[in-house]
């Protein structure tokens, strides 16, 4: 049924995707693999609660989940508004990656999402201190120190 889905998937088939996947995550449902793939499909269909849960499985499923398997679960909860279970899970990201500037900045704006200004500020911090060209982390930076310090007080 993986082959299945991945063959519909390429069609873009995404409802018979679905189906053998399912039935591909029932017959074997410690592969981790299969419930990944059924979480990426049904968020492609905008299923997103249901994607979120098979993506939580994968992760528990995972001898050693990935730093992208927290990128996925985080862009699912983002896409939910649950920006606190986002921003936790780029902070799981960073624990696996901690030399990708993109989840500090990632965790940071997730942080600005839920109003937690001084966890942004730090995060922000750290994206620019392993990518110090990067404009927009500067940028965000210095609007966040602004907020938290306004006028200089």
């Amino acid at each position: 049924y993986y082959w299945l889905a991945r063959i519909a998937e390429k069609e873009a088939d995404l409802g018979r995707a679905e189906v053998a996947i399912q039935k591909a995550t029932v017959l074997d449902p410690r592969e981790g693999e299969y419930h990944l793939m059924f979480s990426h499909i049904l968020s492609r269909q905008g299923k997103l609660d249901r994607a979120e849960k098979e993506a939580g499985l994968a992760i528990q499923l995972a001898d050693k989940p990935s730093p992208g398997m927290f990128q996925h679960r985080a862009q699912l909860r983002w896409r939910q508004q649950d920006y606190l279970g986002a921003a936790r899970d780029w902070e799981q990201a960073i624990s696996l990656a901690p030399k990708n500037p993109a989840y500090y900045a990632s965790a940071a704006e997730a942080y600005v999402h839920a109003k937690k200004w001084s966890l942004a500020l730090s995060l922000y911090q750290q994206a620019m201190d392993l990518d110090p060209q990067h404009k927009g982390y500067q940028e965000k930076h210095t609007l966040l120190k602004k907020r938290l310090v306004p006028d200089g007080n």
